[in-house]
């Protein structure tokens, strides 16, 4: 929503809440725009104002005396007087203020840094899983960076174990089906007494493509676990 202000209530907004505000010139005309929380507030400022006044002049007018005689006498009347003058706000809005607006405006995302990247943290839960090897499978819908894991773990046993691998189930490369393109975690023992296991995080991000799986291997000594994962997952903006 555009609320349309003076110039002196735009003024005052820009520099209390030290808004980023625009301006764009056209012709004798600038219009400045500038986003007040929810609203937008817009005011124009003219080069010119039309600055009227009233003056006096004189002409004669015919009159007749007591002899009936005419004659002329100069009768006084005011003519209004438009004058352009330039606009003390124009002014004013070049000399204290057009070099502080058109400022480039930074987005910020939530949950994002000033490297561009975005948060998108992302988990996955299994059922009861059985003795021997199991394949916990998560599809990535959209492209993201990894950089940590997050491993829960219940009704584990001592020796249970992980390995963490981003496969191409469906061949997206041309690889074939099922391709294991990176393993970055093997054999990973967990903690059987303790269902969190500790936060994995690294300081360089892995890009995983949408399409892609990531792949929690879990390989139990006995039936029963119950396994979730936690992506520390960003987007690139």
């Amino acid at each position: 929503m555009t609320i349309n202000v003076s110039w002196s209530a735009f003024k005052d907004s820009f520099t209390n809440k030290s808004l980023n505000a625009q301006y764009v010139q056209s012709g004798d005309t600038y219009i400045l725009r500038a986003l007040d929380g929810l609203f937008e507030i817009e005011t124009t400022i003219q080069k010119y104002i039309i600055v009227e006044s009233n003056e006096e002049r004189t002409r004669p007018v015919l009159k007749i005396n007591e002899f009936g005689e005419h004659f002329y006498e100069d009768e006084i009347y005011l003519v209004q007087i438009e004058t352009k003058v330039l606009n003390a706000d124009w002014s004013e809005f070049e000399l204290n203020y057009k070099s502080t607006f058109n400022k480039k405006i930074e987005i910020i995302q939530p949950f994002a840094d000033p490297n561009g990247y975005q948060a998108k943290f992302q988990g996955h839960i299994s059922g009861a899983l059985s003795e021997g090897s199991n394949n916990i499978d998560y599809q990535v819908t959209e492209t993201f960076y990894l950089n940590g894991v997050r491993l829960l773990v219940k009704d584990g046993s001592f020796g249970d174990y992980v390995n963490f691998q981003v496969v191409d189930k469906d061949n997206l490369l041309g690889l074939g089906s099922n391709v294991v393109l990176s393993e970055f975690g093997k054999k990973w023992y967990i903690a059987s007494d303790s269902e969190f296991q500790e936060d994995v995080i690294v300081s360089y991000p892995a890009k995983v493509n949408a399409g892609l799986y990531i792949r929690l291997v879990y390989v139990a000594l006995n039936s029963g676990p119950l396994v979730a994962f936690n992506l520390f997952a960003h987007k690139k903006l």
